[in-house]
């Protein structure tokens, strides 16, 4: 399946993400809605109560956050099912040729993509991080 050259510009994927927001549960926010920090970095407030859930078969499931300081990199796992259900880098990868010889290739030009979309998501610019 090749992508029209049409489909391979930012707009279109943020209107394809906004369209798939609006037909999504409650939750979810269209892009353009989306209010983000000028920086990475942001201050919480952390409740010190744990939360209990149902008990799992004879094990009680609780979530505390008293953990410190801890990574916030566990939000890519979402971005990762949600650009599986969209193909987003799939349909970006296409807009771009490979002329690597297949032998020397080690990942292909979507894990690249994925990559590099997912560490700016993350907020690493660079990737040095």
């Amino acid at each position: 399946m090749k992508t029209s050259s049409a489909n391979c510009y930012p707009g279109y994927f943020i209107l394809r993400l906004n369209k798939e927001a609006a037909r999504a549960p409650e939750g979810l926010i269209s892009l353009s809605q989306m209010k983000t920090p000028l920086t990475a970095s942001s201050t919480t407030h952390c409740q010190e109560q744990s939360l209990l859930f149902q008990d799992l078969g004879s094990r009680i499931v609780t979530a505390d956050f008293s953990g410190g300081t801890l990574s916030s990199d566990g939000g890519v796992l979402l971005l990762r099912q949600v650009d599986a259900g969209l193909g987003v880098t799939a349909s970006l990868a296409q807009c771009f040729g490979d002329q690597r010889h297949p032998v020397f290739v080690d990942h292909s030009v979507q894990q690249l993509l994925a990559q590099r979309i997912y560490g700016l998501a993350l907020g690493y610019e660079d990737l040095n991080d």
